[in-house]
């Protein structure tokens, strides 16, 4: 007769007779007790730095730029620097126009107030700002087909500098993602302008490839730049209403649980699959993902539904689900690289009961290469995951 460590195992064996274990067996009373509490699943060591505790003042600590410069700036002077910001989307972009950017970015108007700006002084930071002179001017991207930005003739500075605004805070994204996921975004983002100010958008910018990628070059590799990036994450935890919401969509979204594909995987096919966080961590347990669950399970109890004990320390670490993008040693056993059985199960679950909101994730590049490989067992194993928890009936009245 096996044990429940036995009944685990048979999830991933590759059998070409796909076992069939009654859910009741399964999930034994041993394995739900084991998994009541998740918090008290020990963290197993491993060869690389794995660390767990992150807190705002990580950011808070960091160099950076005052994004806020630009609305002390004179009239003169301010229309230079949305020049020079707007002419990084289509004519050449060096260090000093994503400089630029970020000033304009920090612009960006309420949409519940039109008269207020959304973003206060950056006094959230514990390090003096560096001036925008640290930045380079030389030029290291250029456009294709270089079309220096020209103001539009027919409309009010304000309504320019407002256009601008939420233009350069689009372009945050670029931190985390390249240049064709902007450009293919573009469109939809102008778009969305009309849904929260409830006017058209002033006008349009069709930016340069080229120049998109240079500008994401920068914000991905100069550590001033990618720092200054912290102060909008850390004044996006204070914003509220249509304001969060529009910060959500233009930035914050797209840097949520960067470099942690497994657990935004792991979160999205339990939600979708109606299961039990405890059974699905339960069902996913593998010595092969047994280090990568153990941090899943940290990060649930400590930072997205954190325990009495933990509530605390959570407060202050509101930041956490952008920590991979300011320290590579954070969760580093939920990267995608480290994790791969456990991202690759989760990537196939999730393309078999419909993909959510997040589209084919077998053609994710970090997941593509090894779904690609070994596709028949992932499909073997996703398969299995996915009748357990139909037997168990937790995904009654799931959609695809």
């Amino acid at each position: 007769m096996r044990n429940s460590t036995d009944k685990q195992m048979l999830l991933y064996e590759g059998n070409q007779e796909r076992p069939r274990i009654a859910v009741k067996d399964y999930l034994s009373d041993h394995i739900k007790k084991k998994y009541q509490k998740l918090e008290r699943i020990g963290i197993i060591g491993t060869g690389r730095v794995n660390r767990l505790d992150w807190s705002d003042d990580e950011i808070k600590t960091l160099e950076f730029l005052d994004p806020s410069i630009y609305r002390h700036l004179e009239e003169g002077d301010k229309i230079v620097v949305l020049n020079l910001a707007m002419s990084a989307l289509t004519d050449v972009v060096s260090a000093t126009s994503v400089g630029a950017i970020l000033s304009i970015a920090w612009q960006l108007a309420s949409c519940e107030d039109e008269n207020r700006l959304i973003f206060s002084d950056s006094k959230m930071m514990v390090c003096t700002p560096k001036p925008m002179h640290f930045l380079e001017t030389r030029v290291i991207r250029e456009a294709t087909h270089r079309k220096p930005f020209d103001m539009p003739p027919h409309l009010t500075h304000k309504d320019i500098e407002k256009c601008c605004a939420y233009m350069c805070t689009a372009l945050l994204r670029l931190a985390v993602k390249d240049e064709d996921n902007l450009v293919q975004a573009w469109d939809y983002i102008c778009d969305q302008y009309r849904n929260f100010y409830r006017d058209e958008i002033a006008f349009r910018i069709t930016p340069d490839r080229e120049c998109i990628a240079g500008i994401r070059n920068l914000l991905q590799t100069r550590t001033l730049l990618r720092n200054t990036i912290g102060v909008f994450l850390l004044a996006f935890q204070e914003l509220e209403g249509n304001d969060k919401k529009l910060c959500k969509m233009l930035y914050e979204l797209p840097m949520c649980y960067v470099g942690m594909h497994a657990y935004s995987l792991f979160l999205d096919c339990s939600a979708r699959l109606n299961a039990p966080i405890s059974e699905f961590a339960a069902l996913l347990k593998h010595p092969s993902t047994s280090k990568s669950l153990d941090t899943v399970t940290y990060i649930l109890t400590h930072y997205e539904f954190p325990s009495e004990e933990n509530k605390e320390m959570a407060e202050k670490a509101k930041t956490w689900r952008y920590a991979r993008l300011f320290n590579s040693d954070m969760f580093a056993d939920i990267q995608t690289k480290n994790c791969g059985m456990l991202a690759g199960v989760l990537a196939m679950v999730s393309h078999k009961i419909g993909g959510g909101g997040f589209g084919d994730v077998t053609k994710i590049r970090q997941i593509s290469g090894l779904i690609t490989q070994q596709r028949k067992w992932f499909e073997f194993v996703a398969d299995n995951v996915i009748e357990h928890c139909n037997a168990a009936g937790w995904a009654k009245g799931r959609t695809r």
